[in-house]
């Protein structure tokens, strides 16, 4: 079967035509690109009457025309020839490997809309949805970046994002905001065919952060930590707590752990449902056995979950695979260890909501 043809269109300048006079900038005028002759006529006419006016035409817009056997043309409007020039060379580069994207179509979406259509058509079926719908509705109802045509929307715009964003948050959340961000332009490249010629995270410089965590619980810590979740209203505490300490299990992992994903004989743990959508088997130490088979003989038969919620629910971010890390966020811990009271801290970092 023969490659359809392909014809990469020619670049013209579409900026206004301009007449001006010399010392009378009263009789200056402009006109669009298509009315050249009446800008011709109003020139001559300066003339004939004495005036020194020159016509030219603006260096403002130029237009790339993009054609295809077969395929509606394609008009895309850039600020510079040298701009015109890159995309048409980027779009013969697709079109030769049959590689097909409605680059003007760039001009009719915004990043609003992207983000829209995405928060219908793609979240619901993540794992994270309610995170992520959150994050695209903050991002659309706070930032004005997002009203912006995909092609006009240039790294810049994200760069002065990412330095109005880390006045009001760590640098950890703005890369997870333009994490969401080069997802939505990314899947609607790929699957829509919508994109811009350029992407806007082309040279961006992303904030720096590092939030590697290191801090172990010294065998003091842990003994008033796991006294103090003993003291706690919640029986379910101290259990998870030691868990996550042996198993470095997350927290959506602990709380859909039930008796039929417990394999006593292999001794390992089957997490049917995991951050990534791919079940795993995690191994259990003698420690982790002897607390899980307190919470099988006490699970409901009914649904057979070995940890329940109370009137909260534990907030607690995964171990980085580190069975003896336990993480800030959960413990609240100090970094000065002489100053850490195990009740107060964990009263703060241990929450259950129903």
């Amino acid at each position: 079967m023969a490659k359809p043809s392909v014809a990469a269109g020619n670049i013209t300048n579409r900026s206004p035509w301009s007449v001006s006079v010399r010392a009378r900038p009263d009789l200056d005028r402009s006109f669009s690109a298509g009315r050249r002759p009446d800008a011709a006529r109003y020139c001559a006419d300066l003339c004939a009457a004495g005036h020194r006016a020159q016509l030219t035409q603006l260096e403002t817009a130029f237009q790339l025309r993009v054609r295809r056997k077969g395929m509606a043309p394609q008009f895309i409007t850039f600020d510079t020839p040298d701009q015109a020039e890159q995309a048409r060379l980027h779009i013969e580069a697709n079109l030769s490997v049959s590689i097909v994207r409605d680059y003007a179509s760039a001009a009719r979406w915004t990043l609003r809309d992207l983000m829209q259509r995405y928060l219908v058509e793609v979240v619901p079926g993540h794992k994270g949805a309610d995170v992520e719908t959150n994050r695209l509705q903050r991002l659309m109802r706070d930032e004005p970046f997002v009203d912006k045509k995909l092609a006009a929307l240039a790294t810049v715009d994200l760069q002065d994002f990412i330095a109005d964003r880390l006045a009001d948050v760590a640098p950890a959340t703005v890369d997870r905001d333009l994490d969401l961000i080069s997802q939505v332009l990314r899947y609607a490249d790929d699957v829509w065919k919508i994109a811009p010629v350029e992407s806007p995270f082309k040279g961006l410089r992303r904030p720096r952060y590092f939030n590697e965590r290191d801090r172990r619980l010294s065998v003091d810590e842990e003994r008033r930590l796991l006294a103090a979740a003993r003291a706690d209203e919640n029986p379910y505490v101290e259990p998870a707590i030691v868990l996550a300490l042996e198993t470095a299990m997350r927290r959506s992992e602990l709380l859909s752990l039930t008796v039929a994903d417990i394999d006593v004989e292999r001794r390992a743990a089957c997490l049917r449902t995991t951050k990534n959508g791919r079940p795993r088997r995690v191994p259990l130490t003698t420690r982790a056995l002897q607390v899980i088979a307190e919470l099988v003989a006490a699970a409901d038969p009914a649904d057979g979950r070995l940890l329940r919620h109370g009137n909260r629910q534990l907030h607690h971010h995964d171990t980085s695979g580190l069975p003896v890390f336990v993480p800030g966020e959960w413990l609240g811990l100090q970094r000065d260890p002489r100053g850490w009271d195990a009740r107060g801290q964990l009263s703060e970092a241990i929450q259950f909501l129903t």
